[in-house]
């Protein structure tokens, strides 16, 4: 039988190598391409909607949206 704890260093290793591997792509991606929040009339007027459907498909769970205090919604 092999040495468990020889299975755990590799699986270890083999995790490492993919968290280094993580970290340099988020590091080589350019300060330009960040990602922000949209406003509601922001994101209505990206997808060509009324500001009024907007609130709508966010009611019915239908875009993704994050809301913050009791009126401003930003969408991702």
């Amino acid at each position: 039988m092999d040495n468990p704890f020889q299975e755990l260093y590799e699986r270890l290793d083999r995790i490492e190598g993919l968290l280094v591997s993580v970290k340099e792509h988020k590091s080589s991606e350019p300060d330009g391409e960040e990602e922000r929040l949209l406003n509601v009339r922001e994101a209505a007027r990206f997808l060509g909607d009324a500001v009024a459907t907007l609130y709508g498909r966010t009611s019915k769970n239908e875009i993704p949206f994050y809301k913050r205090g009791k009126t401003t919604i930003k969408f991702d």
